[in-house]
């Protein structure tokens, strides 16, 4: 078996930070941690999804009036259907380990509700001062009764798109696929945390095979100890991530 080398790349600095947060008093390099076929890609890999996970969206979604939702997961076609249509869009995104922060964007509808109840308090506040200002009562009304016309329509418009089978049926079409899609995005990030934790176990195996040549023992290894806590990590990761899963199927 070839001799384990020792690089200062980010998978060893990592083990340094690790080392040294335990108060473990000398530098461990006589023990072995990284082999040339294991652990340098996936240190590059999990740097990668982390930031995927922390910038990126797992899809978006477009709101066509005539169609309903459309879900797209590259982010260049819906924002080419938002150019050519002046659709709403919206990023749909994730995070596995606190299903707090998990952005479910607001339906139009929602929005819509909302504004209009801000642009009628808006209205009505201004009204009253102008009103406290100038004493003009027949224009307060004249005025109030158009504002309170525009809410009807707000509300009868908002009414008839609820009542609205087809629209319906394609809100519940676009909220399957969405589903479906967060799903599949979270069990290959819990996959390639199985994937990971096996690449500790391998190299674990490794270096319990290098430890045995030199006549010391698998729990003297500094490196195994860290191996063993990266695997448990990643294990609760998972663990987490499709547990997170359930939970938004089941919501």
């Amino acid at each position: 078996m070839e001799t384990p080398t020792y690089d200062e790349d980010k998978e060893y600095l990592a083990f340094n930070a690790w080392f040294k947060e335990r108060g473990y008093p000398n530098s461990p390099q006589h023990y072995p941690l990284i082999t040339e076929n294991a652990m340098h890609s996936a240190w590059q890999e999990a740097a990668k999804r982390a930031t995927m996970w922390a910038q990126k969206p797992v899809a978006y979604r477009c709101k066509d009036y005539a169609d309903g939702w459309i879900l797209y997961h590259d982010g260049r076609e819906a924002e080419l259907y938002q150019e050519q249509t002046g659709c709403l869009m919206q990023p749909l995104y994730t995070a596995p380990h606190d299903a707090s922060d998990v952005s479910y964007p607001p339906e139009p509808e929602d929005v819509c509700r909302e504004a209009s109840k801000s642009v009628v308090a808006d209205l009505n506040g201004r009204l009253s001062k102008l009103v406290t200002e100038s004493g003009m009562m027949g224009l307060h009304d004249t005025i109030r009764n158009a504002t309170d016309r525009i809410a009807n329509l707000t509300s009868s418009y908002l009414d008839a798109c609820a009542d609205n089978d087809r629209l319906r049926q394609l809100l519940s079409e676009a909220d399957k696929r969405e589903r479906e899609a967060r799903g599949k995005a979270l069990e290959e990030a819990a996959l390639w945390h199985d994937a990971q934790a096996q690449e500790y176990t391998d190299q674990i195996a490794v270096n319990d095979a290098y430890l045995a040549r030199g006549g010391r023992l698998s729990h003297e290894s500094r490196a195994n100890e860290y191996c063993d806590d990266m695997r448990s990590c990643h294990r609760r990761s998972a663990a987490a991530i499709r547990a997170f899963s359930l939970q938004s199927e089941e919501r």
